[in-house]
């Protein structure tokens, strides 16, 4: 909470008898009032290296090579100096905000370099250097802008080698397994569990799409994914982990009703049994773990898993029906458990499964305008009575009841 909120909800408790002067000013100190002078502070350097560096861009072809590296040495090694003094003697925010300066100079000095002697990249090599120096100031300041940046440095550059080169880069794939989830484990916040669980996916995405792997691979690095969270301890803040496994797989399971159907799809895909040999030992272990701590939320989850090419006939609505048995699995249990996340997972899956299959089913048969009309009843009931449901539920939950 701001300070100014907890000093107005303190002075009311104290009005009130609840607590002392001696309790409201001890739970004051918990929170400090920010210094606000810090944003200015740090939107004025964050301009003003901007400034600079638009300046020396725009008249970058007017100087000899010469020149231009002693810029981009004095500028970085500035910005680098610069940053660490503030940071060590004045303010740490401000200090960082040149230090993520100096990072996008190193950046910058490394593509300029390139063009200035004429290199040919054939890889994302440029981002794997960039990523290592900003590991290495995150290391040295431990700043959450920093971390950040570095996620945002190997993800980009990911994505960029993919879609330049075509190629995934193993360097950045290295340090962003080893590296950034070694940097996970230690600090477990909840924020830079979800940064690297949308970082996986990314990379996952850019591996298959850039090699010789069958769509279907992503099935198993999502169920890895979602393997994570149950691997370390139960206080780990892992939940961003199966939420954006379980999210992604929902989605591969709605584009796979549309395509599976689709015989060109299914020309050039052949079952590898490195897949199926990981899919089942992934899958295993996440049976074995929701068995022995009494749970079947993980036993729900994995219908999203189900590998649905190897049937021979009827793929689109096998998938259809597993997306329905993951709404329901999911609303029953949320029932259940009396977990409000879990309803809502449930309900907006259910009502997406039905559209799909509406979508599905009456597309080539109805008039367009009956078919959005009939749609959107169909909506519009299903709607009211999962919302009916869901008040039902709170208020029996209120009451300390069990539906």
């Amino acid at each position: 909470m701001k300070h100014n909120q907890i000093q107005k909800e303190a002075k009311k408790w104290v009005e009130e008898g609840i607590i002392s002067s001696e309790q409201y000013t001890a739970i004051l100190s918990r929170y400090p009032k920010h210094d606000q002078r810090f944003l200015l502070m740090a939107f004025g350097g964050l301009f003003v290296g901007l400034g600079f560096l638009t300046f020396i861009a725009s008249n970058w072809s007017d100087l000899t090579n010469a020149i231009k590296m002693v810029i981009i040495l004095v500028a970085m090694i500035g910005f680098y100096g610069v940053g660490e003094r503030i940071y060590r003697k004045h303010s740490q925010g401000i200090g960082a905000t040149f230090l993520v300066i100096g990072v996008l100079t190193f950046g910058a000095g490394i593509i300029l370099t390139g063009q200035m002697y004429h290199y040919m990249a054939y890889s994302a090599t440029a981002f794997f250097i960039w990523s290592l120096a900003a590991i290495a100031i995150f290391i040295l300041s431990q700043e959450a802008i920093m971390l950040v940046l570095a996620f945002g440095i190997i993800t980009i550059g990911q994505i960029y080698g993919g879609f330049t080169y075509q190629d995934f880069h193993i360097g950045l794939g290295l340090l962003f397994l080893i590296g950034l989830g070694y940097f996970t484990y230690i600090h477990q916040r909840e924020w830079i569990s979800t940064l690297y669980a949308i970082g996986f996916v990314l990379q996952s995405l850019v591996l298959v799409l850039t090699s010789d792997l069958s769509y279907y691979w992503l099935f198993a690095f999502l169920l890895l994914l979602y393997s994570l969270s149950e691997i370390v301890p139960k206080d780990f803040p892992v939940q961003a982990f199966k939420r954006l496994a379980v999210a992604v797989a929902f989605l591969i399971g709605i584009i796979q009703v549309f395509t599976l159907q689709s015989g060109w799809v299914m020309q050039d895909i052949e079952l590898e049994i490195s897949f199926l040999l990981l899919l089942i030992v992934l899958a295993g272990w996440v049976v074995y773990r929701n068995i022995t701590t009494h749970s079947l939320s993980g036993l729900v989850d994995l219908a999203l898993f189900v590998p649905v090419f190897l049937l021979p006939d009827f793929k689109s609505a096998f998938v259809l029906v597993l997306l329905f048995i993951f709404s329901l699995g999911r609303l029953l249990l949320g029932y259940k458990d009396g977990d409000a996340e879990m309803i809502n997972i449930g309900t907006i899956a259910f009502l997406v499964s039905t559209l799909v299959a509406y979508f599905q089913v009456a597309w080539d048969f109805l008039d367009k305008s009956v078919f959005f009309f009939i749609g959107g009843v169909l909506l519009f009931v299903l709607g009211y009575l999962l919302e009916r449901r869901r008040r039902a539920f709170s208020r029996a939950e209120e009451r300390g009841d069990r539906l």
